[in-house]
């Protein structure tokens, strides 16, 4: 399972062969700075060769080459991103715009309910986070900002994915390839998906229930302009034993406003082409599918998810 731009390591351990993995130096860069994150802040020189799916002399030569230039930082045998890549982060437009509009109203959601808040965005078949506020006593080292999770074991993963796709699309997002499964609580297959979606859609929000992390849950609402397009998703998390669900529901849906109101005032955000937003009414009727699993899932009645 692959939770951030890793490779899968199955080039670990290969001969130098340019078949094994991109042939641009670049495209190695890029596998070698993607090995960050899933928990792997710092590494050695073998786990990050195996992460990136490179030789370990490639790995080792261009590792030494990001040192030089600040991208990476080499502290004895370890090595972790180094602070440039901080700064070149700063720089994203969109993200940075979106963190900036929304962190006061995370702040105050926070404030609120003493919970974890987040704001994510869809992007494929993950979710990114763009920012996240947590207290002393937060422990669910499962999300940071700037990581990405797989879309179907998040609350606000789902709720983007049941407002971006219809049951038929989902269907056929994931018809070849197995769910990823962060705990034994994370959703198994298709059907169980697109149960979950239709219940989304009746809602209005989203649950995770230990699907992400053992012991926590999350509920997220989507940030919906007022031209219904659906900006990101703010959701919270909490020690299971401590989610209520409707007075949460009622401050995530303020600062789910609230943000809405503050993309739609930033001058920034309104004039990037690249925001990416989708809107509500973008689901495109259901044609009758071909095969056996989106006829499953094509106008089938599913009941409420356990």
């Amino acid at each position: 399972m692959t939770t951030n731009i890793t490779a899968s390591g199955d080039f670990a351990g290969h001969a130098d062969d340019d078949a094994c993995y991109p042939k641009s130096v670049l495209g190695k860069v890029h596998l070698i700075l993607g090995a960050f994150g899933d928990g792997y802040v710092r590494v050695k020189l073998s786990e990050l060769s195996r992460r990136a799916g490179l030789p370990k002399p490639t790995t080792h030569r261009l590792a030494r080459e990001l040192v030089r230039w600040g991208l990476l930082e080499q502290r004895d045998e370890w090595y972790q991103l180094g602070v440039r890549v901080f700064e070149l982060g700063q720089r994203t437009v969109v993200a940075t715009a979106l963190r900036d509009v929304s962190r006061p109203h995370l702040a105050d959601l926070f404030a609120e309910t003493r919970a974890t808040t987040h704001l994510v965005v869809s992007e494929g078949d993950h979710v990114l986070f763009i920012d996240k506020i947590a207290g002393t006593g937060d422990r669910n080292s499962a999300t940071e900002a700037g990581c990405r999770l797989p879309a179907t074991c998040t609350a606000g993963g789902k709720l983007l994915l049941a407002c971006r796709d219809s049951n038929y699309q989902i269907a056929l997002r994931y018809a070849h390839v197995s769910l990823d499964r962060l705990t034994p609580r994370s959703l198994r297959s298709v059907d169980q998906l697109i149960a979950e979606a239709n219940n989304i859609r009746r809602a209005g929000f989203a649950i995770d229930l230990e699907e992400n992390a053992p012991g926590y849950c999350s509920i997220a609402l989507p940030v919906v302009t007022s031209d219904r397009q659906v900006q990101a998703a703010v959701s919270i998390t909490r020690r299971a034993s401590y989610i209520t669900a409707p007075p949460l529901i009622s401050h995530l849906r303020t600062a789910a406003s609230s943000i809405a109101r503050a993309i739609e005032t930033s001058p920034l955000l309104q004039h990037v082409e690249d925001a990416n937003p989708f809107s509500l009414d973008s689901h495109q009727p259901e044609p009758t599918p071909s095969n056996p699993r989106a006829k499953t899932a094509h106008g089938h009645r599913h009941s409420a998810p356990a």
